[in-house]
């Protein structure tokens, strides 16, 4: 039975280990809103010709999370076949919407289109990208996969959540502890808390709270990275939002019935062939009308050819999110692969640290191939 309940269920418990996160990067400010800088994170891959890139979205439930810390074989693994890595930061909810964390994954994008040239020179094909994200970040890159132009050739979606208004997140009883540094109406008002200047874009995940600034600084080499009381607060807001329905931080609506319009348009797989209700209206920002690629194809496909990573046993968001996107992607006669991992849970693949742990390369290895080979 998997465990539906405890924090970390969504992340892992132990930091990375030094090495993991030692490949070249340079930092940089691509929008600032309401005060708060959106920063992203360039791996430049060590290549001396024109490569393709990737433009990470990372996960968190749209409540926490860091930009600098990505499923650990992603990074390596992209590098090692020469494609270029972008991961970059989002306001959170609840006082971001996810309009408004659209709006900044297009910033970042509009941002790499005119910069990457500028950092990394003739080694980076502008139009040769994907798109891939993990949980809540795979939402995120799910959305783009469909309205970004020109339109990302691949789509890596990593244990993602592509229907925010499917019924298994509605109540899910959790009832873990506060942490007692609030009290419980001071978290109550921060759930409600909707002033786009009290946002934040780093809060270490459940499981890394218990650590302090300077080793979650050292463990992933930022000079940024706040651990204060702000974030304490964000990580107690989760916890509350996660007695119920942890989705809804990221909805807008006066009422339930607004709330779930708002999810399925905001849903990759409602929207994906133009199978959305109220479709034309669409989400996204700079030219991304949430219709599918109008004005472009990607690889002549209807969407791009995309890999799924998914535990079989994930109780945080359920495998059936996936398998009914591939199958309808399929439907559509546009390319998929999958990796589901029999009794893995939510965010199992952060296993994966070498291609010595087992299953490295038929999950991981197979997802950049496959990947890959969509970019040339």
């Amino acid at each position: 039975m998997p465990d539906t309940s405890a924090p970390s269920a969504f992340t892992t418990n132990t930091l990375p280990h030094p090495t993991d996160y030692t490949c070249p990067f340079s930092d940089h400010i691509f929008a600032a809103k309401h005060g708060v800088e959106l920063r992203l994170r360039l791996w430049p891959a060590p290549v001396n010709s024109p490569r393709p890139w990737v433009l990470w979205s990372h996960g968190g439930a749209f409540l926490f999370g860091m930009h600098e810390e990505i499923t650990p074989w992603v990074v390596p693994l992209l590098l090692m076949r020469g494609i270029h890595v972008v991961s970059f930061a989002y306001r959170f909810a609840p006082q971001a919407s996810l309009d408004d964390i659209l709006d900044d994954a297009n910033d970042a994008y509009a941002w790499c289109r005119a910069h990457l040239p500028t950092f990394l020179g003739n080694t980076v094909a502008l139009e040769r990208f994907a798109v891939g994200g993990e949980s809540a970040g795979g939402t995120i890159a799910g959305l783009l996969a469909q309205t970004l132009q020109p339109p990302p050739r691949a789509f890596l979606a990593v244990h993602a959540l592509f229907d925010l208004a499917d019924p298994f997140f509605q109540n899910r009883g959790d009832h873990a502890e506060l942490s007692g540094e609030f009290n419980e109406a001071e978290v109550a008002a921060a759930a409600h808390d909707h002033n786009p200047a009290n946002a934040i874009i780093t809060c270490p995940s459940p499981a890394h709270v218990r650590y302090g600034q300077g080793e979650l600084r050292r463990a992933f080499h930022s000079l940024t990275l706040i651990v204060g009381r702000r974030q304490h607060l964000q990580g107690d807001v989760f916890t509350l939002m996660n007695r119920g329905n942890w989705v809804d931080a990221v909805l807008r609506g006066d009422s339930e019935e607004a709330k779930r319009t708002y999810a399925e348009k905001h849903s990759p797989l409602r929207l994906v062939g133009g199978r959305g209700d109220d479709h034309a209206n669409g989400v996204g920002t700079n030219g991304a009308s949430g219709r599918g690629h109008e004005n472009g194809t990607s690889g002549g496909y209807p969407h791009p050819p995309t890999f799924f990573v998914h535990g079989e046993a994930d109780g945080v968001v359920p495998i059936e999110q996936s398998r009914d996107m591939a199958q309808r992607l399929r439907e559509m006669g546009v390319p998929v692969a999958e990796y589901y991992e029999p009794g893995g849970g939510h965010v199992f693949d952060q296993r994966f640290t070498s291609r010595r742990v087992k299953g490295y390369d038929e999950c991981c290895g197979a997802a950049v191939e496959f990947i890959e080979s969509h970019l040339q």
